[in-house]
């Protein structure tokens, strides 16, 4: 009786085994021969424009040098991930779209042999808002002079790199907001419009370096749950800034100034501060510069247990 009793358990669960993998088989994602496409859309007679690219999973490049509003080029290997592309113009302002159709499969896990690639290059000289949504991949944006106004990518998972250089004249707000991954966030260039930078990250890493030159720059809100952060602040400031740094565990490192005037408050619950070029003042840290320089950095910095070190540039 009883090993009756134990077989039919046994040819239960083998079912059961055999119509899950059935299942999953059946929903399995197809990967295909590598297609090539390339694309192009004409700015017509917009005169600023209003960009979204969304993608699923992926690696996303960004930069610019093209000659119409858009000119990209698209590898997939997955029908499905066939990229779609929205422009519509009305009262002179563009709107364009670049989507990444979802996969309608309810089972069937992507394979690592599935590719999916956007390059993507757009116009320098048209004023434009750009926003990046990437779920599961990388993205690397890289912008040289550009009439760029404002800046937002968001990241479920993976790594962000996004680096500009030359002349930035529009731009006035930069905002990163990473779920899991590393980002990294350059500023090297002319920034007279640029005021206020926000960057949040659940977890990884956070590096921002702030070593161009700024007119309007007053705000930089920094705020890491889990990961290392790496702040370079050492540009050219010509107005006052609030650097706002939240980290809940790993090690904050900030660079700052030694000519510009630097007034700190730091706060760790159970990690260590290291400001070893600075002096305390009435529970803030301060540097040589602070009081004699017309322009003031305040740093408000605190943790739960990070470990949180205060830098001078040389």
């Amino acid at each position: 009786m009883g090993n009756s009793r134990s077989f039919g358990l046994l040819s239960t669960i083998i079912i059961v085994i055999a119509i899950a993998i059935l299942i999953i088989v059946s929903g399995c994602v197809e990967v295909g021969e590598l297609q090539t496409e390339s694309r192009s859309v004409d700015l017509e007679d917009a005169d600023s424009v209003e960009i979204e690219l969304d993608m699923s999973s992926g690696e996303m490049n960004v930069a610019g040098g093209a000659d119409k509003l858009l000119n990209a080029e698209f590898k997939y290997n997955i029908a499905a991930w066939k990229p779609e592309i929205e422009y519509s113009v009305t009262g002179g302002k563009g709107k364009l779209k670049v989507h990444q159709p979802t996969l309608k499969s309810t089972f069937g896990p992507v394979g690592l042999d599935a590719r999916n690639e956007w390059d993507l290059r757009l116009k320098d000289d048209v004023p434009m808002d750009l926003s990046i949504t990437i779920s599961s991949g990388k993205c690397d944006f890289n912008m040289g002079s550009s009439m760029l106004k404002t800046l937002d990518i968001e990241s479920s998972s993976g790594s962000v790199d996004a680096a500009f250089s030359g002349s930035q004249s529009l731009l006035e707000n930069v905002e990163m907001d990473i779920s899991s991954g590393a980002s990294s966030l350059d500023l090297l260039g002319e920034y007279p419009s640029l005021s206020g930078m926000v960057i949040g990250s659940s977890s990884g890493s956070v590096d921002a370096e702030l070593t161009g030159n700024y007119s309007v720059l007053r705000l930089v809100d920094i705020d890491v749950s889990s990961g290392n952060a790496f702040l370079d602040i050492t540009g050219n400031l010509n107005s006052d800034l609030q650097l706002d740094i939240t980290a809940s565990s790993g090690n904050v490192i900030l660079r700052l100034p030694r000519d510009v005037g630097v007034y700190a408050y730091v706060q760790t619950s159970s990690g260590s501060i290291k400001a070893s070029d600075f002096r305390l003042e009435g529970g803030h840290y301060v540097n040589d510069a602070y009081g004699e320089s017309e322009v003031t950095v305040n740093v408000m910095a605190t943790s739960s247990s990070a470990n949180i070190e205060l830098l001078m540039n040389d």
